[in-house]
């Protein structure tokens, strides 16, 4: 009876053990290009300035992320990383010099999900979650105003695979943040992050 309780008992940590045994590790770095609209707003009015006013946006950036994962079976990894999204950024000239910002970065932890199309080539998809950090401030007359707000949020992605070997591998991806930003003070927008990766396995 005792060793059919330790077998029972212990059964389900074996499993775990073995699953995690024959897991694959992997690291990984993205460079890419992200694109933050809304933020911060584009038009003078919603900065309560007049309409005539001269204001001119960039919603894009370079962008990063670093990462790593178990790949616990061939189609199916688990995978955390670090995003750097970079800012969108305002320029208002007129009536006032005044300079917006609106950064981006966090944390993501997904589940990953992959289908290979040929001996090298396929196809992956994300689902998780987006602890971002965002940090918001305007800059005029060398005064710099900045605030700092948390939150979590979803993020989905698709992207192509290519295996160079069996210890490095490519990949063309592109990833949503969604709803990133106080509702109540800057508003939300989702960010969108485009990236070419390279993926070194253990």
């Amino acid at each position: 009876m005792r060793n059919s309780f330790h077998a029972v008992l212990f059964a389900p940590i074996l499993v775990l053990w073995a699953s995690a045994a024959q897991a694959q590790g992997y690291l990984g770095l993205g460079l890419g290009v992200s694109k933050i609209p809304d933020q911060p707003p584009s038009s003078c009015a919603e900065f309560g300035l007049p309409s005539s006013c001269t204001l001119s946006k960039k919603d894009t950036d370079s962008a990063f992320r670093i990462f790593g994962g178990f790949r616990v079976t061939p189609n199916f990894a688990v995978e955390a990383g670090y995003v750097d999204l970079g800012r969108s950024h305002v320029d208002i000239a007129s009536p006032v010099v005044a300079t917006a910002d609106f950064k981006v970065s966090g944390l993501d932890i997904s589940a990953i999900g992959s289908m290979p199309f040929g001996s090298n080539f396929g196809g992956m998809a994300r689902v998780g979650l987006f602890l971002w950090k965002t940090i918001p401030s305007v800059s005029s007359g060398g005064v710099t105003v900045s605030d700092r707000d948390t939150g979590v949020s979803a993020t989905l992605g698709l992207g192509l695979t290519y295996d160079f070997s069996r210890q490095f591998g490519g990949r063309l991806e592109w990833q949503r943040f969604f709803e990133v930003g106080n509702d109540v003070t800057t508003g939300t927008t989702n960010v969108d992050f485009v990236s070419i990766n390279g993926v070194f396995r253990f």
